[in-house]
């Protein structure tokens, strides 16, 4: 049976089209392609006049710092090729609005940058008020929307998900100048544990109270968002936790999420598919909130990714329905076709569960982008690398140790501060020849925050920063620390 790495080069041998949204930022990763390949796929795109992964590539482009004529020119063009609502939202080829799309609030940034289209898209603040006031005449959530005719599509009662996309959307706007943003974030928080939250977990949907596969997606953009405002939203935040712990940790591979098919399944108990977009982003998310976990959690963690007493998580997934032994090729889903983008997810899950923290672990980036209906932007070349042929890896880890199973036996690898790493190991990846700190943590997505309390002197900078909002956008929960503070 092929080691880790080598099952990683396996499969990466048989993608072929390396300019998908997704192969073309993978390919830096694992060194099969260089920055300049962005152009390609940026210009594919173009070509297909898909302006919405036009601006995917942008925005990717800017995740792996690269910038190019080709990209501004591409870019100049879905400026003017993407349709408007009304208030100035964005709008869809199929003349809808969609909240997970929400990179493409970035139009009003890029035409201000580029100095082009800026009359057209020049106003963010009327179009969050355009999708805030028809999100206000809303009890259940939507996924997508039309401004100009009051009309919104949602499925059954309300998907978690789209809770955390509007949260996301909300975000983009504030980081676009529009500071009222910050309380529909806060609102969108309260919403969600009041309608999602049961006893230990969050559901679904109340219709469907199942444990679902966007947790991955759905808890990094609430970590971006506490990030953003962290006195704005503590309370209950700690609920992540214990939802990650119920869900994937507690009874190891009998854990809910899991299905009792030792990946990520659609939505447990209804629907058992596997997943695998949810299972890259699954142990992403749980090597995140590593640090937080009990210590007999932590343990059944690492009991899971080494095989100690239960199946290896790497072994589970090369087992499942989700992999192909005869191809080394990996498709989405249990019944869709085997796919180059499918295979690099898979690749990238198998370096995840190559690595075992245990005093260090794993300081996985924070992208909530907004340009699927999952996140898997944290895969980025400033953080992480494999390179097959020179037996080399890039990590962020935070301080201390931790195992790598790249090779047949697991190997310990020491780290002397918080820093991104270059590891250079033997010709079987059985030993470690070198450790080198390469980089510095980024601050913004990096380091996951201790969870404070709010204090009165944190409450009075929120009001007196954005005193200017009316008190009728607070959320409850912030109203009652305003008056509490006097």
């Amino acid at each position: 049976m092929p080691t880790i790495a080598e099952q990683i080069n396996l499969t990466l041998k048989t993608v072929t089209d390396w300019t998908d949204q997704y192969t073309a930022t993978y390919g830096i990763v694992f060194n099969k392609v260089d920055k300049a390949n962005l152009d390609n796929a940026i210009t594919r795109y173009a070509n297909e006049g898909d302006w919405q992964k036009v601006l995917t590539m942008k925005r990717k482009a800017e995740i792996v710092g690269y910038s190019s004529p080709t990209i501004d020119e591409k870019v100049k063009q879905a400026l003017t090729n993407i349709g408007q609502f009304t208030c100035k939202l964005p709008k869809m080829a199929d003349g809808w609005w969609y909240n997970w799309y929400y990179h493409l609030l970035d139009c009003f940034r890029y035409a201000k940058e580029l100095n082009y289209e800026t009359d057209k898209w020049d106003d963010p603040a009327k179009a969050f008020r355009g999708l805030w006031d028809l999100r206000t005449t809303q009890t259940k959530y939507f996924y997508r929307c039309n401004p100009d005719t009051g009309t919104v599509e949602r499925i059954g009662e309300g998907r978690w998900h789209q809770a955390s996309a509007l949260a996301g959307t909300w975000m983009k706007f504030y980081e676009l100048g529009v500071r009222d943003a910050v309380y529909s974030i806060l609102h969108e928080w309260e919403e969600f544990n009041r309608i999602y939250w049961s006893i230990n977990h969050y559901i679904y949907r109340t219709d469907y109270p199942d444990y679902e596969v966007r947790f991955g997606s759905v808890f990094q953009t609430w970590v971006k968002a506490y990030r953003l405002h962290p006195f704005a939203i503590p309370e209950n935040f700690p609920r992540i936790t214990g939802d990650l712990t119920v869900r994937c940790l507690l009874n190891l591979w009998l854990s809910p999420q899991w299905g009792g098919k030792n990946v990520v399944v659609h939505h447990y108990p209804k629907n058992l598919e596997q997943r695998l977009d949810g299972t890259l982003e699954g142990w992403a998310v749980l090597h995140m909130f590593y640090p937080l976990f009990s210590e007999g959690i932590k343990s059944n963690m690492r009991d899971m990714l080494l095989g100690k007493g239960v199946v290896k998580a790497s072994d589970a997934l090369l087992a499942s329905d989700l992999f192909n032994p005869a191809t080394n090729r990996f498709r989405m889903t249990d019944t869709w076709s085997y796919s180059d983008r499918a295979s690099c997810f898979g690749a990238a899950a198998l370096f995840l569960m190559a690595i075992t923290p245990d005093t260090a672990s794993l300081a996985i980036p924070v992208r909530a982008e907004g340009i699927e209906m999952y996140e898997a932007d944290f895969f980025d070349p400033h953080h992480f690398e494999f390179n097959y042929e020179a037996k080399k890896i890039k990590i962020p880890v935070y301080a201390g140790k931790l195992t790598l199973t790249f090779g047949e036996k697991p190997v310990e690898a020491k780290f002397p501060a918080d820093g991104i790493y270059a590891i250079t190991f033997t010709d079987d990846w059985g030993g470690i020849t070198s450790i080198t700190r390469v980089g510095d943590l980024d601050q913004t997505y990096l380091k996951l925050p201790h969870v404070p309390t709010p204090t009165e002197a944190a409450v009075a900078l929120l009001v007196t920063t954005l005193g200017s909002i009316p008190l009728y956008h607070l959320g409850k929960t912030l109203i009652r620390k305003v008056k509490e503070a006097g």
